[in-house]
């Protein structure tokens, strides 16, 4: 009782941070009870992605090599901090599965306790700060992204912290430049390596700091910002040429502007209309991916809108057009342009979803308690008018925060059933032999095998060759006899547009997994390269085939036709 009534004050004055961690707690929860349910207590995450972060920290641990493999460098991460933040975890505790699922929990609590008291800090209501927080809890959407296992929630915190810092640093003239605390600016130089470190696309947020510097004639603290912000993608990119790798990382270089259909409310609805094939032919033939990915994308889309409505209600209150809160703006508009221009959305919720909470925050801080006066004194009409909008611009959050609670436990569930048994497979039975693969996260944080990765991010040669245009059949049955490979587990249909994997390669079984929202492909096939291997890899699937879970189809030569195993 002592406990309650000391602390019910501190509860009562910060409710609004109370309720959102509640509702993230609870669909964090929720979805884990969910997917451990559907694999039978088996934890998974929701993509193969993160296993790579884990697989290069379990290396650097064990064997003081940086990459998927023990046996050589290679740049396969598009985050330089996570793979060496669950290293500093494995160091301490051991190598385990769960250290990023907790690393982002304590991230995402951390990220939307900064959220709410930016928020209390500018006066912001109880009520609208709850409801800001509410949306950046389930719209980011957190729940989904802290299941991806990756380095987005720190990515996420540490930008909105660049951003507000930014913000009230150049809301101040040049000549008023010794008025800005020093510390303040110390930590926003601080922020700017941090930023980049967590993920490469932090340079197109420091790029549009610096340029918004310029035009404030804060040349150096542009100067020094841009130093600051370049340093870790340089240093990292000559020690990765220093190794015989490419000076950004694989990923970064072989990952397009390509929005991800799932992620999209209205893709799957008359997708044969005329209506709609005249409209994508319409935004194809845009010259600029930016627009593209925004018209692509309704939910950046929403959020500009928001975003300029903001912007108006900010204006209203006062005229000055360089405020911290315009500023705020101004650097989200820029950075989600310049990503959209030249990096990906989609991919599971993750790569836009710094963007999303940035232009929430910076929307609200912008608007302030205006909105809900200016509709109090609206007439009727009007009023319905705003709320009508006001629903049309909620409703692509509304679907992208109901559908990845819905698709969390799903993906989970794929990525044990599919990626998670591919490494227990080969951890078995080809532990230091060489293997070919397409997917290489759980291959390799379960199996030390040594690896061709023929999409790429694991194996520098497959990445020059893929970058030049000229990677092919030839080539991949060339690379997988100077390797020695033995098998090869892949997906078909990948390879269909290079001309198909070696025809001697010999197919000797399938898994097939069944309502898949995470993985590259539902069926992952096995091939013997080696053509003396494929008796030996028949009967290693054969024996392998009583752990898989019930729920995985079985195919291929491995199996007898009579055996029940070939119908489940």
């Amino acid at each position: 009782m002592n406990f309650v009534k000391r602390y019910r004050p501190l509860v009562s004055k910060h409710w609004p941070l109370g309720a959102a961690l509640v509702v993230l707690y609870t669909a964090l929860t929720g979805c884990l009870v969910a997917a451990l349910v559907y694999t039978g207590g088996h934890f998974a995450y929701a993509l193969d992605d993160p296993y790579i972060h884990m697989a290069a920290a379990k290396n650097f641990v064990a064997h003081g090599v940086w990459g998927v493999t023990p046996y050589g460098f290679s740049s396969a991460s598009s985050s330089i901090i996570w793979p060496l933040l669950i290293a500093l975890d494995y160091a301490v505790c051991g190598v385990g599965a769960w250290a990023p699922l907790l690393l982002n929990v304590v991230v995402s609590s951390v990220l939307l306790a900064a959220v709410y008291f930016l928020l209390a800090r500018h006066g912001i209501s109880p009520a609208i700060n709850c409801a800001c927080l509410l949306a950046v809890a389930l719209c980011a959407p957190l729940p989904a992204v802290v299941f991806t296992g990756l380095e987005h929630p720190l990515q996420i915190l540490v930008a909105l912290l660049l951003v507000y810092f930014s913000g009230r640093i150049l809301a101040e003239p040049a000549a008023d430049e010794k008025k800005v605390s020093t510390r303040l600016q110390v930590a926003c130089l601080a922020l700017a390596p941090l930023v980049t470190m967590t993920r490469f696309e932090g340079a197109f947020m420091v790029a549009v700091v610096c340029l918004i510097a310029v035009v404030r004639r804060r040349f150096r603290y542009a100067v020094a910002l841009a130093l600051l912000g370049a340093a870790p993608v340089i240093i990292y990119g000559l020690i990765s040429v220093f190794h015989g790798s490419q000076f950004l990382p694989n990923s970064v270089l072989l990952k397009g502007n390509a929005p991800d259909a799932f992620e999209q409310p209205f893709a799957s609805i008359a997708a044969d209309s005329r209506l709609i094939v005249y409209y994508r032919q319409a935004v194809d033939s845009l010259g600029f991916k930016a627009v593209k990915g925004l018209v692509y994308t309704p939910h950046l889309f929403a959020l500009m809108i928001i975003a300029a409505t903001a912007w108006g209600f900010a204006t209203r209150r006062g005229r000055r057009p360089w405020t911290p809160c315009k500023i705020m703006l101004m650097i989200f508009a820029g950075t989600m342009l310049l990503h959209l221009q030249l990096a990906a959305t989609g991919y599971f919720y993750r790569y836009e979803a710094y963007l999303v909470v940035l232009g929430l925050v910076a929307s609200v801080l912008a608007a302030g308690n205006e909105p809900p006066e200016f509709l109090r004194s609206s007439k009727p009409l009007a009023r319905c008018a705003i709320g009508v909008a006001a629903c049309l611009l909620a409703l692509p959050f509304v679907h992208r925060a109901a559908v990845s609670l819905v698709q969390t436990p799903r993906a989970s569930t794929n990525v044990y059933q599919q990626q998670c048994q591919m490494g227990a497979f080969l951890g078995r039975y080809y532990a230091g032999q060489a293997v070919a693969a397409g997917d290489i996260g759980a291959i390799n944080f379960y199996a030390d095998i040594d690896l061709l990765d023929l999409l790429g991010l694991g194996s520098v040669e497959v990445a020059k060759a893929r970058k030049k245009g000229c990677f092919n059949t030839e080539m991949i049955r060339a690379m997988a006899a100077q390797r020695g490979v033995q098998i090869a587990v892949v997906f078909d249909h990948v390879y269909d547009s290079i001309g198909g994997l070696p025809a001697e390669w010999q197919k000797v079984g399938q898994w097939e997994i069944s309502k898949n929202v995470a993985c590259q492909e539902s069926t992952v096939a096995f091939y013997a390269v080696d053509p003396r291997q494929k008796d030996r890899l028949a009967q290693h699937l054969r024996e392998f085939s009583r752990q898989l879970p019930a729920s995985v189809i079985q195919r291929g030569p491995y199996l007898d036709r009579q055996s029940p195993l070939a119908a489940r």
